[in-house]
């Protein structure tokens, strides 16, 4: 789940990494804009309390969860022990997080996000090129793997080029989505689609 980072320091396997679904950030933010906001889906969660309809614009909706997956994947989420569990798996490496110290600075967040994903028990997936992900999830741990499974197909109604953003705004959310669309960026560069 969203909130298991550090979980792996508490299972007691061979190995243990998460496994997580990255999406374009601004394909990502502007579906969820239009199923919570503007669908008013799951008993209109996205809106406040007493408003007729909802009222965030697609830039507050993004001021909301600027980072957000920079945030997740830099941040240990695991409860604080004073010792480690005797039962770390060697195999698993620590997951970066961002300094407490720091934890304020963009930065620092986006350092440990690229640490987890290169270098740490994270092994992020590309929405986009799906199929190719599983298929080297499957390799890294050596599982079986069903072809029909990763065969389906991974289009989402809401994409983003099902109904284009005006410049200004694409300009806007690429600047307040700046960490991710970073983080994104470099997940694409190291596993470029086939």
């Amino acid at each position: 789940g969203t909130n298991s980072f550090g979980a792996c320091e508490y299972v007691q396997k061979a190995r243990c990494v998460y496994v997580t679904v990255l999406r374009d950030p601004i394909a990502r933010l502007v579906s969820s804009w239009r199923y919570f906001c503007g669908q008013g889906a799951e008993n209109r969660k996205g809106w406040q309390r007493g408003w007729p309809s909802c009222l965030w614009s697609l830039a507050d909706w993004a001021a909301l969860q600027p980072a957000l997956a920079t945030i997740e994947l830099s941040t240990v989420q695991a409860p604080t022990v004073p010792t480690p569990p005797a039962n770390q798996s060697a195999d698993c490496p620590l997951l970066a997080d961002a300094p407490a110290t720091r934890r304020l600075h963009a930065a620092a967040h986006l350092d440990a996000a690229l640490a987890n994903i290169h270098d740490g028990p994270v092994f992020a997936l590309a929405l986009e090129t799906l199929a190719d992900g599983l298929r080297r999830l499957a390799r890294a741990l050596a599982l079986p793997l069903d072809p029909l499974a990763v065969a389906r197909d991974t289009r989402n109604a809401n994409r983003l080029d099902a109904r284009p953003l005006a410049d200004a705004d694409l300009a806007a959310l690429r600047d307040t989505l700046a960490l991710d669309l970073a983080l994104y960026a470099a997940l694409r560069a190291r596993h470029p689609p086939p």
